[in-house]
Order: C-alpha cells, then structure tokens, then sequence
C-alpha cells in the first residue's frame, strides 16, 4: 500500500472530484488496485437518494478512470525523486464500453477499484475495469478507452 499523499502527485483532481483514497497496488502500465471508502459524509449521497443513499454509476466509473490514471503513471519515479518539479500527464476518455452496475453501491462500502492494461494503439489506451465491495461481490465492470496528452 502506498502513501496517500502520493495520490495528488499522480491524479490530477482535488476535492470534491477525486474519487480515490489509496493506491493499494500498483505494476506500472500492467494494472492497478485502488481503495475508496464510501462514507455518510460524502455530499452527493445527501441527494442521491436522502431515504436510501446510493453511490451514482457515473462516479464509479470516475473512480476506474483516476484507477487507470495510476496504472499509466511510473509513480517509483515519484516516490524516488519526490522533490523534482513533476507535472501529472492529462489524459482523456474517448469511450466507455459495456459498463454494468451490478450491486448498489451505499456508505459503509470499502470499494476495491482495479485496472488492467488490455492494449495500446496509437497513444490509445483500452483498460478493463473491476470495482468490488468488502465481501468481494463485484459492484460494477466495463472498459475504457483513454488517449494520453499529445
């Protein structure tokens, strides 16, 4: 498990809009397995819904795309020379493909969000992502297509 100050070095979002908590694993442009803890404070879930608060599908699938943003980041550079001036690599979302919600996702959950390479053609990354709750069922599912900052 890496430090969670690692995580502003490498994802360029800041709250409310970082998504991720820990980096758990990490096999830089292999894979990668982040941790997020869904809790009663988060301010979405005071909307979504205020009876029965569930965690938005959109936001999972954010969560898998800043997962992937650590898997294409050499973050042992970072960790070795952490005071070099490093600016995080922007990339965009071109495509998601068959995303599947399969469990709601509610506060209490400890989210497991993992991304692997599947394979790169022209600065086009294509990743699978796997989100599991606490007791290992599988939350929700899908691929990406990322393209690098030219």
């Amino acid at each position: 498990m890496y430090p969670a100050d690692l995580i502003p070095k490498v994802v360029p979002h800041r709250f409310p809009f970082l998504m991720i908590d820990r980096i758990v694993e990490h096999e830089f442009q292999k894979q990668c397995t982040c941790l997020k803890n869904v809790t009663f404070g988060e301010e979405i879930l005071s909307g979504h819904f205020p009876d029965r608060p569930v965690y938005p599908g959109v936001l999972l699938i954010e969560m898998g795309l800043q997962t992937t943003q650590v898997m294409l980041t050499d973050i042992e550079a970072i960790i070795q020379c952490p005071s070099a001036a490093r600016k995080t690599e922007e990339g965009y979302v071109l495509s998601i493909e068959k995303f599947k919600f399969l469990r709601p996702v509610q506060p209490g959950d400890v989210l497991l969000i993992q991304s692997r390479y599947n394979q790169e053609a022209l600065n086009i990354v294509q990743a699978t992502i796997t989100i599991r709750n606490q007791v290992v069922e599988e939350v929700a599912v899908g691929k990406v297509n990322v393209k690098g900052a030219s």
